[in-house]
């Protein structure tokens, strides 16, 4: 089975070739080619989604493309990190363990009961992912870390929704954006 070949599947796969370029500018100290590709993996994993939408555009492998390309950032952005602001990682581990912790505890539980990536794309992922992207920018860019901080503690929310949907769900089923709504699936109140 091919991948189709739309604008929201082609801002997905640029993000995940975007994952070992940024790993590569990292290693190489350039601070300012991360900073770039990091600001458009943000901006595109905003409007990947809403285009898909508006588009008409919206499949199961979208969405999975998007959890890989969130994975592909997640997995590269603490070696970034620690290549180019190893000063920061340390005085922020707290808040990178809060958020890498997170991450792990949701994909595990997904993985535990349906085998795979959930790709809920909730609401509060969205707006954790958000914060968490900003912060990333604003701390390696010496700006602020309290963006980051705050993105951290909604990661570690969000991600507590993102598991009692998984055991909420009966089978596994994409862009589920609350609990409220699994809930309702689960209850037989929400159509497919």
């Amino acid at each position: 089975m091919g991948i189709p070949l739309n604008v929201p599947n082609a801002l997905s796969l640029a993000r995940i070739a975007a994952a070992p370029a940024m790993l590569l500018a990292s290693w190489h100290g350039d601070s300012a080619a991360f900073l770039w590709l990091a600001g458009f993996c943000m901006v595109s994993d905003i409007v990947d989604g809403k285009l898909a939408r508006w588009l008409g555009q919206t499949s199961e492998i979208g969405a999975r493309l998007d959890s890989w390309a969130d994975v592909a950032m997640m997995a590269a952005g603490p070696f970034c990190a620690v290549w180019l602001r190893p000063d920061l990682v340390r005085t922020e581990a707290l808040f990178v363990a809060l958020v890498l912790g997170g991450y792990a505890v949701a994909i595990a539980a997904g993985y535990a009961k349906f085998g795979r990536l959930t790709s809920y794309h909730t609401r509060a992922a969205a707006l954790a992912a958000y914060f968490v992207g900003a912060g990333v920018i604003l701390g390696i860019g010496g700006i602020t870390t309290w963006v980051f901080r705050i993105g951290a503690l909604l990661v570690a929310g969000a991600e507590l929704e993102e598991v009692a949907i998984t055991w909420a769900l009966p089978e596994w089923r994409a862009n589920v954006p609350s609990l409220a709504l699994a809930l309702r699936i689960r209850n037989g109140a929400a159509g497919p």
